[in-house]
């Protein structure tokens, strides 16, 4: 999950000397077979959300747990660990998911017990 500023794609992205890039969360799914790599991304344009106060941490961990369900669904995702990967808020986010609780209501604690 990218930080203040950031977006799912450039975050993550090495630029080359060649110009072309590399988007590192995509070497995992070479490196870690069977692994299933997702991006997060939200309204993280600080200067924006002071202007309209519109970025909200709650909202978007709420909004992380929702995509996360949607995309887990199905037995196999049952005991399959949930590796978190953040940077600046993105990090805080994540942290008020974890904390808040909000995980456990919405899944009965299956969410929760997956993350890592």
């Amino acid at each position: 999950m990218h930080g203040l500023n950031g977006n799912p794609q450039e975050t993550w992205t090495y630029e080359t000397k060649d110009g072309s890039g590399f988007f590192w969360p995509r070497q995992l799914l070479l490196d870690i077979p069977g692994c299933r790599v997702l991006t997060f991304g939200y309204n993280a344009l600080f200067e924006r959300a002071l202007i309209d106060n519109t970025t909200n941490i709650n909202a978007i961990a709420e909004t992380l747990v929702t995509q996360l369900i949607t995309n887990r669904k199905g037995a196999e995702y049952l005991n399959r660990p949930l590796i978190l990967v953040a940077h600046s808020l993105g990090g805080l986010v994540i942290k008020r998911v974890r904390d808040s609780g909000i995980s456990s209501a919405k899944v009965a604690g299956s969410l929760s017990t997956q993350l890592k």
